[in-house]
């Protein structure tokens, strides 16, 4: 008993060692290989042996429900590997019933282990499976038409076996469950049948993939169109095929006599060095390089060179690749395209104005340098012709994509129709430019030729306002000299009547006196205001009028001047109107001259005012500003006049012969009083419905006491201002 018992269980041992190996065999081959099929067989197969080993540790006993349940697992998962790996290998999916299948089996085994079932249920249920699983197998592989090593038929029919074996077993199992010998060795041995056959498969894979590997090879090699070599690592050519031959002039036998450096150009043989010793170093795998070589004729061939370093399992340099392409034709036409380009480009250079043809996505395609100097102006940045070639034009230049130009390229890119223009166009710096543009369609998309022609432009602008300046010079001296006569014939007049009065001493009354005296006064008064006028422009001009600013109320400095005129305005019954929201306001100013203004406009409203009409004068706080507006319902101003009117030497009515007398200097000197005040002045007006005059006043906080008291006393006579400003208004 004792010599029995020893004999078995040496067996199991060595059975258990045996089933090791070859598990862990199978585990290599499941790690190693790369066809799917094989690996899921390999795995299928570990399965199957652990389930050997899982039932040979336990004493071949059916017993322990826990190591049944992982036998079933163990061996319906290695049937379903198998399967799988069967249909990866006729390129085909498992059938579904299989996996229903395993369900059902793992849920019988699960059941058994929790006791819910009996052991002849679970047998039959899962050899019933293995037994599917195996003829399923055999059927597809006997029916399929792929070649399969070794035989399909071999491997169809000995997993039919394999199903077979199963069926028996499942018959004689459930029939007695219990250990038998037979049934371990006969999984044993369709284990091993068919772990053999996958490590020959792998090995026969590896086998020939290495002799496809070689044959492929030789065949890129010899038939390549490109230039190829191996060269050793001391520069030997060890071979080189037929179109390296022509290339280089030199036989394949010739080729392997020689070494790289007899056939590299001197010149460029430091670089290829450098190259190389990169690829000794481990720096690179490959690298390419542009070379000259010596062909047999002496002729210098130029090539594109890639050179790869070959080495063993170790790392040990074996040998270099080469590839060679002859780009001879290539560069000799390059050269020469190179040169034509720079004959292009000294032609395009040569032309002064700015020349580009645009693709139909308006990308700069051709520019001359003349183009690049425009951008850079127009963008304040510094792009060279290269990095605008390619570029579009709302990106390198926002301001001609949304101006007029690009306007005009889209007319000629749409309806391929050629266009000139001259275009006013404002840079990024805000000055206005002009160009003269020729747009005409080509094949790319569109040719471009601009100039520029801004100082063309301003030279004609200047001769037409030099022109326009001494036009209206002869017009203000006409009109000064119509203005000095008038008031200067009318004093004398007025003399040489009270004068004939006194010597004939007929008529000499005081009325009669008074009113010559009035009218001489009046005039008097009138070429003062006109004489004080030319003065304060002169002053201007030669920046001598300056400003005495100090603290004044400015409401009370506004209001005074509209009471002194109302008798003025009472004389046309005209209705004057004085208003403000607040009654006291002191701000930094010239008083005298904002006198002068007010008086400006007083006059100018009452001058064009009919009788019966109003003139309004109001006052608003804005807090940071006064704003003091003189409304009028006259005659009103023409629209296209309203920009003239604060210009010097401009009058709305310029003839001799006009209703109302005036110089006109009057406004724009009034608007120069304001703006040395830092304020401004605006015009609204509608012909027949009036006019409105807006003043605003910066308020300057830095108003003392000191200089408020100092600016109460009365610095001039309001009415002799008066007088002079309405010298030119009679009744």
């Amino acid at each position: 008993m004792v010599f029995n018992y020893l004999i078995i269980h040496s067996i199991r041992v060595s059975l258990i060692v045996l089933v090791a190996i070859f598990f862990i065999v199978i585990l290599m081959v499941f790690l190693l290989d790369r066809k799917i099929y094989l690996g899921m067989w390999a795995g299928g197969l570990g399965l199957f042996l652990a389930n050997i080993i899982l039932l040979m540790s336990v004493n071949y006993s059916y017993g322990n429900e826990f190591i049944i349940l992982l036998q079933r697992i163990f061996s319906s998962l290695g049937a379903l590997l198998m399967a799988e790996g069967c249909m990866k290998l006729l390129n085909k999916k498992i059938n579904r019933s299989i996996l229903v299948f395993l369900c059902l089996n793992i849920i019988a085994a699960t059941n058994y282990a929790l006791g819910l079932m009996p052991i002849r249920f679970l047998l039959f249920i899962h050899f019933t499976f293995l037994t599917y699983v195996n003829v399923y197998i055999a059927i597809e592989l006997i029916r399929s038409k792929q070649y399969i090593m070794f035989n399909k038929y071999v491997l169809g029919f000995a997993f039919l076996a394999w199903g077979m074996s199963y069926a028996v077993k499942g018959i004689v199992f459930i029939i007695k469950p219990q250990f038998r010998l037979w049934g371990v060795v006969t999984t044993f041995i369709m284990t091993l049948f068919f772990l053999i056959y996958a490590i020959f498969a792998f090995y026969r894979h590896k086998t020939n993939l290495l002799y496809e590997k070689e044959m492929c090879f030789d065949d890129i090699f010899n038939y390549s169109a490109i230039g190829m070599a191996v060269v050793g690592v001391d520069g030997s050519i060890m071979r080189g095929n037929e179109s390296l031959s022509k290339i280089l002039g030199y036989s394949c036998a010739e080729l392997k006599g020689l070494y790289s450096k007899d056939i590299t150009y001197e010149e460029d043989m430091d670089m290829t060095l450098k190259g190389v010793e990169e690829l000794l170093s481990e720096k690179k795998n490959s690298f390419q390089v542009e070379k000259r070589y010596c062909n047999k004729n002496g002729h210098v061939v130029w090539a594109i060179v890639n050179i790869s370093l070959i080495r063993n399992k170790k790392q040990k340099p074996l040998y270099f690749v080469l590839q060679v392409q002859d780009v001879t034709s290539y560069k000799t036409l390059q050269n020469e395209l190179i040169k034509s380009n720079e004959k292009y480009k000294t032609l395009l250079n040569s032309y002064d104005n700015s020349i580009a043809v645009l693709d139909k996505e308006y990308r700069y395609v051709v520019a001359n340098q003349h183009v690049v100097d425009t951008i850079n102006h127009q963008t304040n940045k510094n792009f060279t012709l290269s990095t605008i070639v390619g570029q579009k034009v709302k990106d390198i230049c926002p301001n001609i994509y949304n101006s007029d130009i690009f306007k005009i390229y889209k007319y000629v890119m749409n309806t391929r129709e050629s266009k000139h223009d001259i275009i006013e166009f404002t840079n990024q710096k805000g000055y206005t430019e002009w160009y003269e543009l020729n747009v005409t369609p080509s094949h790319e998309g569109i040719l471009v030729i601009m100039n520029d022609i801004t100082d063309r432009v301003k030279d004609h602008q200047i001769m037409k306002e030099t022109i326009e300046l001494d036009r209206l010079r002869t017009e203000f001296f006409a009109n000064l000299s119509h203005e000095f006569r008038t008031p200067l014939n009318i004093i004398i007049s007025s003399n040489k009547m009270l004068l004939d009065a006194v010597n004939n001493q007929e008529g000499l009354t005081k009325d009669y006196a008074v009113k010559y005296l009035r009218a001489s006064k009046q005039n008097c008064y009138r070429l003062l205001r006109l004489i004080n006028n030319i003065m304060d422009i002169t002053k201007f001009d030669s920046g001598f009028l300056h400003s005495n600013l100090q603290c004044w109320d400015i409401i009370n400095v506004v209001e005074e001047i509209a009471q002194s005129i109302v008798e003025y305005a009472k004389n046309k019954n005209i209705d004057m109107i004085f208003d403000t929201d607040v009654e006291e306001k002191y701000i930094m100013c010239d008083a005298d001259k904002i006198e002068r203004v007010m008086l400006n406009l007083l006059s100018n409203a009452i001058k064009f005012t009919h009788n019966g009409g109003t003139i309004e004068v109001k006052i608003f706080d804005k807090n940071d500003s006064i704003e003091i507006i003189v409304k009028d319902n006259g005659i009103g101003i023409p629209e296209d006049k309203l920009n003239l009117i604060f210009d010097r030497f401009r009058q709305v009515d310029k003839s001799l012969t006009r209703n109302q007398e005036g110089s006109g200097i009057g406004l724009s000197l009034a608007k120069v009083f304001v703006e040395m005040h830092k304020g401004t002045i605006e015009v609204f007006s509608t012909k027949g419905k009036g006019t409105t005059f807006l003043v605003k006043l910066p308020i300057n906080n830095s108003c003392i006491l000191d200089e408020i008291s100092i600016s109460k006393q009365i610095c001039d006579s309001k009415i002799e201002k008066v007088n002079v400003e309405f010298s030119d208004i009679y009744f």
